[in-house]
């Protein structure tokens, strides 16, 4: 396999029983990446010195990790770790453990094919805590959002993905909202880039609380409206 040079971003809040586990996988992979940026954002229990600890137990994993000073939210988490990096391309997980690190390899494999993002589509079938009422609005949400941008992505908000950096470059500050870290494949799409996709499953949660609650999904009409402006934007 060809060697890619890649940052990987993972956005932390309150993770400090997921954050070793995290390692070890990424220890594993068989295409690791250049470094391993985790973006601390505003955690109020232990999460920044255990990522500190695991830098220092393990030197050959280029660990870094970046405190925010206060809580800002995912997606300004995400865009602090992106800036930061290094290298053109970018791959981002969950700091939660419910989808496998070890499936970056997939991404990777994937990505080298010649696409300009590789988003992993997830499913449950390993999962019992997935609420049935989330996974419905999970779906009703895709459908609406693939309908109104003619999307074929099949998990638009999912955070597992690897892209270039200049996908989202062009993206000005005033036009960034607390929801949009969850349509960078949109993003993509309204640049005319190559999407491509894996399919991974996802586990239960075994540390840590969910930051994610039903009423996420009653932001949808906000983040239609921005989306909106995004790709008057863009194109």
């Amino acid at each position: 396999m060809r060697v890619l040079l890649y940052s990987l971003v993972i956005p932390v809040c309150n993770e400090e029983g997921n954050i070793e586990p995290i390692i070890l996988r990424l220890n594993d992979l068989i295409s690791k990446p250049s470094e391993i940026i985790f973006v601390d954002d505003g955690s109020t229990d232990r999460t920044a010195d255990v990522i500190m600890r695991c830098a220092e137990r393990y030197p050959h994993l280029p660990i870094i990790c970046h405190t925010l000073p206060r809580r800002t939210g995912q997606t300004q988490a995400l865009r602090a770790g992106i800036k930061a990096a290094q290298h053109g391309t970018i791959a981002t997980i969950d700091g939660n453990m419910k989808t496998d690190p070890k499936y970056i390899d997939e991404l990777v494999k994937k990505f080298l094919q010649g696409v300009d993002m590789v988003v992993g589509v997830r499913h449950h079938g390993l999962r019992q805590d997935k609420k049935p009422i989330m996974t419905a609005l999970s779906k009703v949400a895709n459908t609406v959002l693939a309908a109104l941008f003619r999307s074929k992505v099949q998990d638009i908000s999912s955070t597992f993905k690897i892209f270039k950096k200049q996908v989202i470059d062009p993206v000005p500050d005033r036009l960034v909202w607390k929801g949009l870290h969850r349509y960078l494949p949109l993003v993509a799409q309204f640049q005319r880039n190559n999407i491509g996709e894996i399919s991974i499953p996802t586990t239960e949660r075994r540390a840590g609380r969910s930051k994610y609650t039903i009423f996420k999904y009653c932001e949808l009409f906000s983040d239609l409206l921005h989306l909106y402006m995004l790709r008057a934007f863009l194109n």
